[in-house]
């Protein structure tokens, strides 16, 4: 998440912070109200319905994805 902050226009995520607490690592991240009806780009159905119908949002995935260093790679919906 801080990676991405500021490196890609349009581009917003969720409020994050990392906290240590007794030896103990946290990664707290806010909560999303996200729906298929809000949704760009993914899932919020653990892969169940894969949206991405969104050309801006599909660029801006393959931007990530070149900021990250990440290979493409296919998603494929899981049956119901």
């Amino acid at each position: 998440m801080y990676l991405l902050r500021n490196k890609i226009e349009g581009l917003v995520v969720p409020l994050a912070c990392t906290v240590d607490y007794l030896g103990l690592r946290f990664e707290c991240i806010s909560l999303v109200p996200a729906s298929l009806n809000s949704l760009a780009y993914g899932s919020d159905l653990n892969g169940v319905v894969y949206k991405n119908d969104d050309l801006q949002a599909e660029k801006m995935a393959q931007s990530i994805g070149q900021l990250l260093n990440l290979k493409p790679h296919f998603v494929l919906e899981r049956a119901t």
